[in-house]
């Protein structure tokens, strides 16, 4: 008897077990029923048309179609909050579009730890990219004849985006912290309109950066790594630049 009372025992807890974990497991389908539905009813679609990533390295080229966005309204630099994850958000500059065909084109540095890299280095071509919304970010590019862009390579899209909407009569200048020698080389190869020197070093960005004489004509751009950013408009105000600054951190 004592024996059977045993097995009795074992039985009923190994049915408890079975029981919890089905719990679990339909807590957990519930809960992702419900973000599938929340993200559904705040989310838009764009389709992936094409994913080059740079030589050596995490530094991606998303381009994509959006049907429901609008660029022909963009006053300024725009940035697309992408789904990264289960309501998790991040936010890629927008650095080229093209209104008529609904197109544009995304650059993501994904060499940082982060669910936004984890997701940037899954994108896959043809697939559909869920983002929120595209909010655009005011910079008065366009009421200075010259202007002067500086930052690290993470800034890249954003000085493209500025270039495009400054117009081609702009007188453009500046450098960008590019430490990779075949990421210098890519860029140099591919965007050759963009006359940005690329430095190996921090060192050097703040040497050229100090070597600005304030101008009335000329605005300073500034972008990247929020520290860097700060330092470097730190940098400039301390070398006597009284000019036109307009400073942009993102990470």
């Amino acid at each position: 008897m004592q024996l059977t009372v045993v097995n009795f025992i074992s039985v009923k807890q190994i049915n408890l077990k079975c029981f919890s974990a089905s719990f679990v497991f339909k807590s957990m389908s519930i809960k992702e029923l419900a973000i599938g539905l929340i993200e559904g009813r705040i989310t838009k679609s764009a389709w992936v048309r094409a994913v080059r990533a740079w030589p050596g390295s995490d530094f991606y080229e998303i381009d994509l179609e959006a049907p429901d966005a609008d660029f022909s309204a963009f006053k300024g630099t725009a940035h697309m909050k992408c789904r990264v994850a289960p309501l998790i958000f991040r936010d890629y500059t927008i650095c080229r579009w093209d209104a008529a065909s609904k197109t544009c084109t995304l650059m993501i540095d994904a060499g940082h730890q982060g669910p936004g890299s984890n997701w940037a280095k899954q994108v896959q071509k043809a697939g559909s990219l869920p983002y929120v919304g595209i909010e655009a970010h005011r910079c008065p590019v366009a009421a200075y004849p010259d202007l002067f862009f500086f930052g690290d390579q993470s800034a890249l899209g954003h000085f493209l985006a500025l270039q495009q909407l400054a117009g081609a009569d702009k007188q453009i200048g500046g450098a960008i912290f590019m430490p990779d020698h075949a990421h210098q080389d890519h860029f140099r190869q591919h965007y050759p309109a963009l006359p940005l020197t690329p430095v190996y070093t921090k060192d050097n960005l703040f040497q050229r950066l100090t070597l600005l004489k304030s101008s009335g004509q000329a605005l300073v751009c500034l972008a990247g790594n929020s520290r860097l950013v700060a330092d470097l408009r730190r940098s400039l105000r301390k070398a006597g630049f009284a000019g036109q600054i307009h400073a942009q951190g993102f990470w």
